[in-house]
């Protein structure tokens, strides 16, 4: 068994649309309001991880984590003023605490067969917002507050491998009230929906430098956003030549 702690520090500066942006939207109706004050937004990332290895190739992870943001930098509304506006604003004091457990198998049931799964819980709170106190205690938005994958690869030879992964999300709120979500069908431009979706690669080594590979992201063609439309099914395939050392 080993434990691991990690400690990050970052700190994000303002766009400049975000800083001077402004004006009225045509099509909405909405005043864009521009806040040359904006503050940077910091951060304090805390995460403790626990790893053990089990039988029959498997490994085991355990993730408590902890994110501190000061500053928080989104788009605040309000709607109910006879000219409707929208700002960005700092919110002074967000915390994220969260979960994640991951599994790893390698040759499960048959050589060269491989499994990885990871679902994550996530609780990203409000604690100090001054320009409006009403969110305090609010989920932050576009936090998912649950997320899981699962990914199957099969490689039955050295040249060719398959594999297959589904990655979900829970609905997040897009707003500081958090009165927007859990509505039926997809959220549209601006809104951020909950997912599932599949992919799919396949790939052959035709020689020990050329390998060539294909697949499918978005298996199912699930139509949702985030913020704006996700891509829908989408083929691609890949060539590539690694040059030889010697």
């Amino acid at each position: 068994m080993s434990l691991r702690y990690s400690l990050g520090l970052a700190t994000r500066f303002p766009m400049i649309g975000e800083l001077y942006f402004g004006g009225m939207n045509a099509s909405t109706g909405v005043l864009n309001v521009s806040n040359p004050g904006l503050k940077p937004e910091s951060i304090i990332a805390n995460d403790l991880t626990i790893t053990k290895s089990f039988a029959w190739n498997t490994v085991a992870r355990l993730s408590f984590y902890q994110n501190d943001v000061d500053d928080a930098i989104w788009k605040q509304s309000n709607l109910l003023l006879a000219t409707p506006t929208t700002t960005y604003q700092n919110v002074e004091k967000v915390r994220t605490r969260g979960v994640e457990l991951g599994l790893d198998v390698r040759d499960l049931l048959t050589q060269g067969l491989n499994l990885n799964a990871s679902v994550a819980w996530a609780e990203p709170k409000i604690l100090r917002n001054t320009t409006y106190p009403l969110s305090k205690g609010n989920n932050f938005p576009s936090v998912p507050t649950r997320r899981a994958k699962l990914g199957l690869d099969y490689a039955p030879s050295e040249r060719w491998f398959v594999g297959l992964s589904a990655d979900y999300a829970s609905r997040p709120y897009s707003s500081l009230e958090n009165n927007d979500r859990r509505c039926s069908g997809n959220t549209g431009y601006g809104g951020i929906d909950e997912y599932l979706i599949f992919n799919t690669r396949a790939g052959y080594k035709i020689t020990p430098q050329l390998s060539a590979s294909l697949g499918v992201d978005n298996l199912t063609d699930e139509i949702y956003f985030e913020s704006h439309p996700y891509q829908r099914r989408t083929f691609f395939c890949n060539l590539k030549y690694v040059f030889s050392e010697d």
